[in-house]
């Protein structure tokens, strides 16, 4: 293990676009673990060995609780409303992410998710959740396209405020 705060993550979409805005902050080498779920944050830590002296976890405001007791006494939780791609989304704006789903090959099948009965006349950010949280691959892919398009500086407040952490801890 390197020298440095360890970062868990819910899944490797949160992990995708850690790891790409951590790099672009300079950061290339940071940490960042999977651990599959917040349920998953004790056995990601006792699967390390060795627990590192930081931990610092990012995760979904209704997962918050779980992280929060695992890395207590070792770091600090960042905490996404909602979730991560409601983040990304509120960072970027609805035109910028359907822009990016164009890029991605995705703004059609949006679209034909938007003509669905059940999404007809919702607004387009619950539209957007939806989209991107289902299909094989497409959240790892949309999330890091996202955060790829974000302008410097732009970071949602949950990353850049973990990523400032870690860099404190370095």
């Amino acid at each position: 293990m390197t020298s440095g705060p360890l970062v868990l993550v819910e899944g490797e979409s949160d992990a995708a676009v850690v790891r790409l805005l951590a790099a672009e902050r300079g950061s290339p080498d940071l940490q960042v673990l999977s651990t599959g779920g917040a349920m998953g944050v004790r056995r990601a830590l006792a699967g390390l060995g060795q627990r590192p002296e930081a931990v610092l976890a990012l995760c979904d405001e209704r997962e918050a609780p779980h992280l929060q007791g695992a890395v207590a006494d070792a770091g600090a939780v960042f905490v996404c409303r909602a979730d991560l791609e409601d983040e990304l989304i509120r960072a970027l704006g609805v035109e910028a992410v359907l822009t990016v789903l164009g890029e991605t090959r995705d703004l059609r099948p949006f679209r034909i998710l938007q003509r669905q009965p059940e999404h007809r006349g919702r607004p387009v950010v619950p539209q957007l959740r939806r989209f991107i949280a289902a299909g094989a691959g497409r959240k790892v892919r949309i999330d890091a396209a996202m955060a790829a398009a974000l302008p410097p500086g732009r970071e949602p407040a949950p990353i850049a405020a973990l990523l400032v952490r870690a860099a404190a801890l370095r």
